[in-house]
């Protein structure tokens, strides 16, 4: 039998349908998650702005720079080739390089910032403090742009830098309308360069993250789309990450207060199927933290891991730090059209008798859940220590798109690759109640 939820609204006596996954849909974040165009600044060049030349010296170029007054400087199209050093950036001043808006622009239609060559051993692209940056492609070095707090970055392309395109060392960095691609090691990381801190308030937004990882290091040990360690408060939404080498996004260390919503996450890869390629992880991570409107596509192992879902949890300590003592994951959809990956895991990597650190507060409620195919269990929690129970971890209201309820596919608090049924599921008191429960047969 089929159940379905009604669709309704205003004035028919039944509740709207909920959205699970983006509100507008996922196509609109794609097409949302472009460079727009940057213009010059209104006014006089040399009264209200400072105007480079593509045509300068870098010398000449980076006097002007330095003794700028205005606190603007305007970056014409073309191509500054960047050797020996990078320029060096004032704080407290807007930097705009001429863009066309979308991808594939080049120095005809866009001021090009390319360095010495995207290998190791020749520079960063640049490291700026308390400014902004719009505009611009930065090609071709050791690393990209190293924001060290206070930085607007805003329609700016990275891409064939050698290791990190763009790296959020500070607080209250902001990061909108980016596109970071086919970059060494990841597209963008966050984290505190001080041992013990946390960094406040980066947001990353309306960004594409696309097919990073590009030298095919190993995910598992550090490479892939994203990294993020020891942040407080940080935002990631309206993002399309796809076809990175790799995990999409990856929060690892101490992370709490996170908010992340409206996401299309899609696609991610690697070269053999126990490699991590999880769309989100959340690593070793605490609470005040949610999940909400994300649509998770394709990715994670084909082996049926739980440490390798679509969207896993490992060692989830909600309890240990943030707002409140819950990591809350609602109104995504998760879905893959090969019947081997776990969709959705809570587990302990990190827990005994490696370390200490249980998943505690793991709220994974009212969401929408696709499981295709009989290979084996795709939702739940694993862990060989059987400690995830009497920890508040809970599954509730649900959707589960399934073919049929005779296929075991669900899993909870023992070694992997013990699928249970849908019945012994309930028994654990997951899923009971309510009209999120419904069941939709495919």
């Amino acid at each position: 039998m089929s159940l379905r939820l009604r669709r309704g609204g205003a004035g028919t006596g039944v509740p709207a349908q909920k959205v699970y996954g983006p509100t507008a849909g996922p196509q609109a974040i794609r097409n949302g998650a472009s460079p727009g165009a940057v213009t010059v600044f209104p006014g006089t060049p040399g009264t209200n702005f400072t105007q480079l030349n593509p045509g300068n010296s870098k010398a000449t170029n980076q006097a002007a720079i330095t003794n700028d007054t205005t606190g603007k400087v305007w970056w014409p199209k073309g191509t500054y080739s960047v050797t020996g050093s990078a320029y060096t950036f004032k704080t407290n001043t807007e930097y705009r390089w001429e863009s066309a808006a979308g991808f594939a622009r080049s120095a005809t239609d866009t001021a090009v910032m390319s360095g010495p060559g995207n290998v190791t051993g020749s520079f960063d692209a640049a490291s700026v403090t308390s400014s902004t940056f719009k505009g611009g492609k930065w090609q071709n070095f050791t690393s990209g742009l190293t924001l060290f707090g206070g930085v607007l970055l805003e329609d700016v392309e990275v891409t064939t830098v050698f290791n990190v395109g763009i790296g959020s060392l500070g607080s209250n960095n902001r990061i909108t309308r980016c596109w970071t691609h086919s970059n060494g090691k990841y597209g963008i990381t966050a984290s505190t360069p001080t041992p013990g801190t946390r960094v406040q308030n980066v947001i990353l937004e309306n960004s594409r993250i696309n097919e990073n990882n590009a030298r095919n290091l190993d995910p598992t040990i550090d490479a892939g789309g994203t990294k993020f360690l020891f942040i407080d408060g940080m935002i990631v939404r309206s993002c399309w990450v796809e076809t990175n080498y790799g995990s999409g996004l990856w929060w690892d260390t101490d992370c709490i207060n996170l908010l992340c919503e409206e996401n299309v996450v899609e696609n991610q890869f690697a070269s053999t199927a126990p490699e991590l390629k999880a769309g989100m992880f959340y690593e070793a991570c605490q609470g005040g933290t949610i999940f909400q409107h994300n649509l998770l596509l394709n990715n994670g192992s084909t082996n049926g891991n739980f440490g390798n879902a679509n969207f896993q949890i490992s060692s989830g300590e909600a309890d240990q730090g943030g707002n409140n003592a819950i990591i809350q994951v609602t109104l995504n959809k998760f879905d893959t059209a090969s019947g081997a990956i776990v969709q959705c895991s809570v587990y302990n990597g990190h827990g005994p008798p490696v370390g200490s650190r249980l998943s505690h507060g793991c709220h994974i409620e009212d969401n929408e859940i696709w499981l295709r195919g009989t290979a084996t269990s795709k939702v739940g929690g694993s862990s060989a220590a059987a400690d995830l129970g009497g920890h508040d971890n809970t599954f509730s209201q649900n959707q589960y798109h399934v073919a049929s309820l005779s296929t075991d596919y669900w899993h909870w608090n023992t070694a992997q690759y013990t699928p249970i049924s849908w019945a012994t599921w309930q028994g654990f008191g997951f899923d009971t109640g309510g009209s999120g429960a419904t069941r939709v047969v495919i």
